[in-house]
């Protein structure tokens, strides 16, 4: 038992050490974005079309399309389309869909502070 206490004081250690690394990436990505979208917007705006050379690195800006994610709303529009609005057999083509969707089993650790 006391191998399994030192066990869980190192992995609540670490834990610990981590939630503030968390934190400190956490502050660093915010301000990444920050100036991402700032550079992005510039270029943007001022139709910059050719690669910027700073600091040995090609800063270049398209604009790209693409299709967004499968999202519930998504999927009932879809359907709404497909079925011509037809409420019943929106509901029950959404429903065997989600009946037909796969469970996942996952073991849980909790940490509480007491």
């Amino acid at each position: 038992m006391a191998n399994m206490r030192d066990t869980m004081t190192e992995w609540l250690g670490l834990k610990t050490q981590l939630k503030a690394a968390r934190a400190d990436i956490s502050v660093l990505n915010k301000r990444e974005k920050e100036l991402r979208s700032e550079v992005q917007t510039y270029m943007k705006t001022e139709a910059v079309d050719v690669d910027v050379k700073v600091d040995g690195h090609k800063v270049s800006y398209q604009k790209k399309e693409g299709k967004g994610g499968i999202t519930k709303e998504v999927i009932l529009k879809g359907l709404g389309y497909f079925f011509g609005g037809n409420e019943a057999q929106i509901d029950g083509a959404f429903q065997a869909i989600l009946d037909a969707a796969p469970t996942k089993e996952r073991d849980v650790l909790t940490v509480r502070k007491v």
